[in-house]
C-alpha cells in the first residue's frame, strides 16, 4: 500500500493538471479529493497508481526531480515539494482487518464450507466450479442419495452414470472426469487415507493436488483451507471484484498477487481465512455485484467504486 501526503503549495500545482485530467477516473477521484481539501491529507494509492502518479507528475512540472531510494524500491521524494509516498504494508493489514471486521459485523459467521465430512468438501469443491452453489448441493444430494459419495463409491460407478447424478451442477460430463480422476489419484497415493494426505504441508499438499487433472488454484486452495483446515486464503472473482473496487487491488492481476496480498498482511489463521473468503463471498453475490448495490454496503465509505455514486 502506498501513501501520498500533500501540503498547500503541491495541491496548487496538482490542480493544474486534473483539467482535462490526466490521470483515470480513479485516481483523479483520489487527487481531486486531496487537492480540495482545506487541510494536508493523506489518501491511500495502490502501488500501480502512485507509480502512475509520479510519472505524470514528471512528465507535467519540468522542475521535478525524483530521487530514488533503497536500491530503486522506493518512490523517493520529490524536491520540490512536501510529497512522500511510502510502502506500508501495516497499513494494508489494518485496511484487511478492517474490511474483515465490518463484514462480520454486518453478515455474522457464514459456517462456509456447508459439508458433513472432509472428501465431500472435496467432491464440492470441484463440482462448484462454473456453478451456483445451489446446483451443487443438488448434484451432492443425488450422490448421497445413490450411496455414492466415497472414493470407493466413485470408482465404482462409470463416467455415464457418475455425470448423470451430477447433471445439476452443469458441465457434468467433464466434471465426472475430474472427479475420477481425483478418487483415482486418491486410491493409488493414499489408499483413500485423508489424514495421511493431510499431514503433508501446505505447500506439498497444494503441489500434490495441483497435479491432479481438474484442480486447478482456486479448487485447490479449497480444499487446503476447507477440507484440511489449513491457513491458506482462497481467491475467486468476488473477491477480486470487492479488493479491486475497494482500491486494494494488487498490481498484478495473477491469483498469486491476491493471495499473496491477504496472506503477507494478515495472521496465518485457517479459521480467519475461512470466514474472511465466505464473507466475501456473500458480499459479492448479494451486494457487490456487477452492477452493484452501493447504498446498501457496509464498505460504501471505504470503497473507491461508490465515490462517483456519492456525488451525484
Amino acid at each position: 500500500m502506498v501513501f501520498i501526503k500533500t501540503s498547500p503549495f503541491l495541491k496548487g500545482r496538482l490542480r493544474g493538471i486534473l483539467n482535462p485530467p490526466s490521470f483515470s477516473k480513479s485516481l483523479a477521484l483520489k487527487v481531486s479529493h486531496l487537492c480540495h481539501s482545506e487541510r494536508s491529507e493523506e489518501s491511500v494509492l495502490s502501488p500501480s497508481e502512485s507509480a502512475f502518479f509520479v510519472v505524470s507528475l514528471l512528465r507535467m512540472t519540468f522542475e521535478a526531480k525524483p530521487l530514488l531510494r533503497e536500491g530503486g524500491r522506493g518512490i523517493g521524494f520529490l524536491n520540490y515539494a512536501n510529497i512522500v509516498l511510502m510502502r506500508n504494508t501495516r497499513v494494508t493489514g489494518k485496511r484487511l482487518q478492517d474490511i474483515y471486521q465490518r463484514l462480520m459485523d454486518v453478515y455474522g459467521p457464514q459456517h462456509w464450507w456447508p459439508a458433513e465430512a472432509p472428501f465431500e468438501v472435496m467432491v464440492g469443491a470441484i463440482l462448484t466450479q462454473s456453478a451456483a452453489w445451489l446446483n451443487v448441493e443438488k448434484a451432492i444430494a443425488n450422490l448421497k442419495a445413490a450411496k455414492a459419495l466415497s472414493p470407493q463409491e466413485l470408482r465404482r460407478l462409470s463416467p455415464p452414470e457418475l455425470a448423470n447424478l451430477i447433471r445439476p451442477c452443469g458441465y457434468y460430463n467433464a466434471k465426472a472426469g475430474k472427479l475420477k480422476s481425483l478418487v483415482q489419484w486418491l486410491g493409488e497415493c493414499y489408499e483413500d487415507n485423508l489424514n495421511k494426505l493431510f499431514a503433508s504441508s501446505i505447500g506439498q499438499l497444494r503441489q500434490q493436488l495441483l497435479s491432479v487433472y481438474g484442480i486447478g488454484q482456486e479448487t485447490a486452495d479449497s480444499i487446503i483451507l476447507y477440507a484440511a483446515n489449513k491457513p491458506v486464503f482462497v481467491i475467486d472473482a468476488y473477491t477480486r471484484r470487492i479488493i479491486s473496487r475497494i482500491g486494494l487491488a494488487p498490481d498484478s492481476n495473477s491469483y498469486t498477487a491476491y493471495q499473496s496480498l491477504f496472506m503477507e498482511n494478515l495472521p496465518a489463521d485457517a479459521g480467519l481465512f475461512n470466514e474472511y473468503h465466505a464473507l466475501l463471498v456473500y458480499l459479492g453475490k448479494n451486494v457487490c455485484r456487477h452492477r452493484p448495490l452501493c447504498r446498501q454496503c457496509c464498505l460504501q465509505n471505504i470503497c473507491h467504486f461508490s465515490f462517483p455514486q456519492n456525488s451525484v
